[in-house]
């Protein structure tokens, strides 16, 4: 079984356990941070710094991405949507041509998931 399948076993769980929101908040954490790290002013010199600014692009993307099927915004708070595992899959893959990105990406969610777990 490959990294994949597990989390996928591990987000249907924690979906239908009631934790929707501070799940889909913990996620939206993950892509936050990965893109603060990968910010212009924190980037490295040489290569290192342009790998992480085609990484900053796409994490951009995906957020928005990820925050528009995660989050619907009626009234002032955004409340929390049933993410399909499909969708979130389809996230992680968009990632495949940088697997240093995809790797902290599905280890983010898997700490989530841990985190969620052991406070429901």
């Amino acid at each position: 079984m490959n990294e994949l399948d597990t989390l996928k076993q591990r987000w249907q769980a924690a979906t239908a356990n009631g934790q929707l929101k501070h799940l889909m908040e913990q996620v939206k954490a993950v892509f936050e941070q990965a893109v603060e790290a990968r910010a212009p002013r924190n980037r490295p010199p040489g290569k290192a710094g342009l790998i992480a600014e085609k990484g900053y692009y796409r994490l951009l993307y995906l957020e928005g991405e990820f925050s528009t099927q995660a989050f619907t915004h009626r009234g002032e708070e955004p409340q929390a949507l049933p993410l399909p595992w499909e969708t979130m899959a389809a996230i992680i893959m968009q990632m495949k041509d940088i697997p240093e990105l995809q790797k902290e990406i599905s280890t983010g969610i898997a700490a989530a998931l841990d985190k969620d777990r052991r406070q429901s």
